[in-house]
């Protein structure tokens, strides 16, 4: 759109250039001839006034003429000083005999018969040319010279012609600075108009782009507000554009789930069922509390299943965070050990922390707290007793390494898939599979990133990098 902008522009000012050269220069020529035929009327009027007997007069003609070329005068005529007169006069016989010349009397006795000028108005037509001829004041310049003649008549013959002289070259000169100065405001005004273009073709494809960025931060599975466009139109569209994919999600998400939670919940339910079962038939009281026990473990596991999609649906629902605090992160990450402690004792894990007051950040706390719990809550499930766990600061992140086992290869970018889940070493028990999702959800609410990976002195490290951290 740009270029064809440009191009169109371009080719529309050259072409009024164009336009204004070939419609001047006629224009300038007719104008003066307009007023070269008139003097050259004049002058020959009074030649034939002077003139008796079929015989030229131009003894008087002379005097007026030299009288005129040498006089100086000052004429301000817009930015250009006239102070001479600048044509030139001469005249011919009835046969094409230069007989005067007011500028050189040398030319007198020339033969101009041929001349289109003399012999047209000779013949009883009107006569003018132009020729290019060596400049006088510089011999190495050619000019071009315009000619206009007018007949001597007296008692209706035709005794001779007036021809009256004048180089073009200068008139010609004040034409081409019009044209340059046109020249220089069409390229002003050509480039005003491209600005201009390109400002609107900016403020019509910014609100375009915006909205095909949101379309592909959507489709890529990314979280986005409604871009703020301006225009209302384009807001108009942005918000429907908000609303088809609210949609659309909302639809896909309740298949989704529901799917997801069948499958989860089959197994369970199934487990129960088989105990419902086997209860029925006669057994001692150590496998009748078993079973109890297991159809309790199947049940608190849906329980926990569901608190967890309700949880996750809560916080992908979420357009931004509603609370926005300062939040100090030794603060929030001394809270959580403490929740923990009943674990950490429990399984006699070593847990050190490299506290530092000075990371601190502005975000919804209790979401960074669900964030850092459910790592620290991995970390402790996936460390094997007596094992460690260390907790320290990078320049913007936090690492939490636990003593575990690692993570596979094949489940290094699957891990923050929903429901997937690794075995427990000391258990063998699978989680529900949603807490690293509600932390990728979480982080991205927060404008951060969330890595799981390998560390290089063994075990599994969580890196919680926060772009909005201050300090």
């Amino acid at each position: 759109m740009i270029l064809a902008f440009i191009a169109m522009v371009t080719a529309g000012f050259f072409y009024l250039l164009h336009r204004i050269d070939q419609s001047v220069r006629p224009i300038y020529l007719v104008a003066v001839e307009d007023d070269m035929i008139e003097l050259a009327t004049l002058l020959s009027s009074d030649i034939a006034m002077r003139s008796e007997d079929g015989v030229l007069n131009l003894e008087g003609f002379r005097e007026l003429i030299s009288k005129a070329m040498w006089r100086r005068f000052e004429a301000e005529i817009y930015d250009r000083t006239k102070d001479r007169i600048e044509f030139g006069v001469y005249v011919v016989d009835q046969q094409g005999i230069v007989i005067f010349d007011s500028l050189d009397q040398e030319k007198c006795g020339l033969d101009y018969s041929e001349w289109i000028d003399v012999r047209r108005t000779l013949a009883g037509h009107y006569g003018a040319r132009a020729s290019w001829e060596v400049d006088p004041t510089s011999p190495d310049q050619r000019v071009q010279v315009f000619y206009v003649a007018s007949p001597i008549q007296v008692e209706g013959r035709v005794l001779g012609a007036v021809s009256v002289y004048k180089t073009t070259t200068k008139g010609f000169s004040y034409f081409r600075q019009v044209r340059r100065e046109t020249m220089r405001g069409a390229i002003l005004v050509s480039v005003l108009v491209l600005v201009w273009g390109l400002m609107i073709t900016h403020w019509i494809n910014r609100p375009i782009q915006q909205l095909t960025e949101y379309a592909q931060t959507i489709r890529d599975g990314g979280r986005a507000a409604t871009p703020l466009l301006g225009s209302r139109e384009m807001e108009s569209m942005a918000h429907a554009f908000d609303e088809m994919r609210e949609a659309l999600e909302g639809k896909a998400y309740v298949e989704q789930y529901v799917q997801t939670l069948t499958h989860e919940i089959k197994s369970p339910l199934s487990a129960i069922r088989g105990a419902a079962e086997l209860l029925e038939e006669p057994m001692t009281e150590e496998r009748h509390a078993r079973f109890v026990a297991n159809i309790r473990g199947e049940a608190d596991r849906i329980q926990q299943l569901i608190d967890r999609l309700l949880e996750l649906s809560a916080i992908e629902n979420r357009k931004g965070l509603r609370r926005i605090d300062p939040v100090a992160f030794d603060d929030l990450i001394r809270e959580i050990l403490d929740e923990l402690n009943p674990v950490i004792e429990s399984k006699q894990l070593v847990v050190t922390f490299d506290a530092d007051e000075r990371k601190k950040t502005k975000g919804e706390r209790f979401l960074l707290k669900l964030l850092l719990r459910n790592l620290l809550q991995n970390a402790c499930e996936f460390t094997p007793t007596a094992g460690a766990i260390h907790i320290y600061y990078g320049e913007q992140s936090i690492h939490i390494h636990d003593g575990g086992p690692g993570i596979p290869d094949y489940a290094l970018n699957r891990v923050f898939e929903r429901f997937y889940s690794l075995q427990r070493p000391e258990t063998g028990k699978k989680s529900s599979g949603l807490g690293l999702s509600i932390v990728r959800q979480v982080a991205e609410l927060h404008q951060g990133d969330i890595h799981l990976r390998n560390h290089r002195d063994g075990g599994a490290e969580a890196v919680f990098v926060f772009r909005l951290l201050s300090r």
